[in-house]
């Protein structure tokens, strides 16, 4: 083979491997259509049952964050989030909070208010 064949099939394989790449990984970068997080969260917390009333006594508590994709149109992710928190000690449930968010699976961000709702994939770390 010739110096001007090798070449140009050289480039192509070069320009083929950088637009799978560059394909992959904006896939990669995008909320996955089964997104799915639980988080759990165990520390002492109290009550407060009036704005004038006392503080209760401190208590264990054990709180669960679920969020999973329940729907999809297009690039927008219907997404149900439930935070559950549970007395340790009692199994009582303290408080428990449901809400959908509907979010852009490219941009992370929230399709009802300018706020993301995970962290953009170009924030970085600062001191």
């Amino acid at each position: 083979m010739n110096f001007t064949i090798k070449s140009v099939i050289g480039f192509l394989v070069i320009i083929a491997v950088l637009f799978v790449y560059r394909l992959c990984v904006n896939e990669m970068k995008k909320m996955p259509f089964n997104y799915e997080v639980i988080a759990e969260h165990e520390g002492q917390d109290r009550i407060l049952e009036s704005i004038d009333g006392k503080l209760s006594e401190p208590f264990w508590i054990r709180e669960v964050l679920k969020e999973n994709v329940v729907n999809v149109n297009g690039n927008i992710l219907e997404v149900n989030s439930t935070v559950v928190g549970t007395d340790s000690a009692t199994n009582h449930i303290i408080f428990s909070h449901a809400h959908t968010f509907f979010v852009d699976r490219i941009t992370r961000k929230h399709q009802s208010m300018d706020a993301y709702f995970t962290f953009p994939l170009n924030v970085q770390k600062k001191l």
